[in-house]
């Protein structure tokens, strides 16, 4: 017995042996020129790859070194993908079978210059689990996960013919991604977005360009918006410099609100509290309804669409809370106008244009709309009220020779509509005093 250990042992150890002379000697890249081609013709663009080796610290592997993509005809410097190192796990079993199948796939870092994916943070730590079916060139991706800054996603699905025209339908999650690693280069100074970002959806696409994924792509799911801030915009101070009927609005403000709000005018971003909202993808476009944002001073109930080229078409409704709307209604009285039932000042805006051209524009339609009915019927109801104190004064009592009210009589007596427009127009178009007041 002790005999057959030895001899098992001696095998063990020839085979060992053998199996490291083979590592040492065995030359992969003898066949990277074939492998090259194959993927070029599978994909269309250029490949190159540095060099091919044995990797046994991850089992029957392969390391990948220089590996680079790119479109035909383009320099090498303007690459699409770009990995300096990756490793590729094989299947054991098909290889007796001459049939190269590939377990898992780890990428340190990899490098994406795609014009139409802005992506300003690199891919890193990605690892792939999938299966490829030669004869149906479907691709079934168990496992994709990988940290894009300090985020991460996992993806998992289905890309039927996947080395021609993929079509690709995929369960997506990211989590704490950065929306500003996504968002083109603004000029110095220009409002942008920031904040991390959960997503959780199906999605599918048909097309390998760009430009065809984006075309075709379609999604739906639930997105959270979490420390999200708009760098560069006041939006609160942007809305109310547009209500420029009421002079000096935002330095009245300034000078009398309340502690706690005395510094939100001061502040040059807004910030958010945590959103969350349903969504579509289609044509390009994220679709949302009702979709509640909100901060310290204000919030917004929108419904619209922001293009994937960061063109916005937002229709809001604007809200102030009510102890800040009492607070400017005591530094502005006019505002007292606009205040709903609840006692919000309240009105609708558009907020529309491209990074970094985007426009925050209330509907002074409604804003007028709305001095006119409110402000028009106080006047109505003092008049009212006058001509009352006056009835019971007279203790219904006709003094003879006395003259009835004119109609076109001023506060005194009864007045005209177009008085009490003309009420309106001189509480809200008058002129800044001196003084400021």
């Amino acid at each position: 017995m002790k005999k057959i250990f030895i001899v098992l042992a001696v095998i063990l150890l020839l085979m060992i042996a053998a199996i490291a002379v083979f590592i040492a000697t065995f030359d992969a890249n003898r066949y990277k020129g074939v492998l090259i081609s194959k993927i070029e013709e599978s994909i269309d663009k250029n490949v190159r790859i540095g060099s091919i080796s044995l990797n046994p610290l991850h089992g029957l592997a392969v390391k990948v070194e220089g590996a680079a993509i790119k479109d035909k005809g383009a320099l090498w410097e303007n690459y699409l993908v770009k990995a300096s190192e990756a490793d590729i796990s094989l299947k054991l079993l098909p290889l007796l079978k001459k049939d190269v199948q590939i377990k898992a796939i780890l990428i340190e870092r990899l490098d994406l210059n795609i014009p139409d994916l802005p992506l300003k943070a690199p891919v890193e730590n990605i690892y792939i689990k999938a299966g490829f079916d030669l004869s149906s060139g479907a691709l079934t991706i168990e496992r994709l996960t990988g940290n894009i800054g300090a985020g991460s996603f996992a993806v998992n699905g289905v890309i039927k013919n996947a080395a021609v025209n993929p079509d690709a339908h995929l369960y997506i999650k990211t989590s704490n991604i950065n929306v500003a690693d996504f968002t083109p280069k603004l000029p110095a100074g220009s409002p942008e977005f920031k904040g991390g970002i959960n997503l959780d959806m199906e999605a599918s696409s048909v097309g390998i360009a760009p430009e065809d994924i984006m075309r075709t792509l379609k999604a739906k799911g639930v997105a959270e918006l979490n420390n999200g801030v708009l760098e560069n915009m006041n939006i609160l101070k942007t809305a109310l410099d547009k209500l420029n009927m009421l002079p000096n609005l935002v330095q009245k403000l300034k000078a009398s609100l309340p502690e706690k709000y005395s510094g939100l005018l001061n502040q040059t971003s807004t910030g958010f509290k945590p959103i969350k909202s349903n969504f579509e993808i289609t044509s390009g476009r994220i679709f949302f309804e009702k979709l509640l944002v909100e901060s310290d001073a204000f919030y917004l109930i929108n419904s619209g669409s922001i293009g994937m080229d960061q063109d916005i078409s937002l229709s809001s409704s604007f809200f102030i809370p009510k102890d800040l709307s009492d607070a400017f209604v005591k530094s502005v009285p006019e505002l007292k106008y606009l205040k709903n039932n609840n006692g919000l000042i309240t009105m609708p805006l558009e907020i529309k244009g491209k990074a970094p051209d985007i426009a925050v524009k209330p509907n002074l339609d409604y804003v007028m709309q709305k001095l006119a009915v409110s402000a028009g019927q106080e006047i109505l109801n003092r008049i009212l009220s006058n001509k009352s104190d006056q009835a019971a004064d007279q203790s219904g009592q006709v003094t003879p020779g006395a003259q009835p009210q004119n109609i076109n009589q001023g506060e005194s007596g009864a007045a005209p509509v177009e008085d009490i427009i003309k009420g309106v127009i001189d509480i809200f178009g008058k002129k800044p005093q001196p003084d400021g007041k």
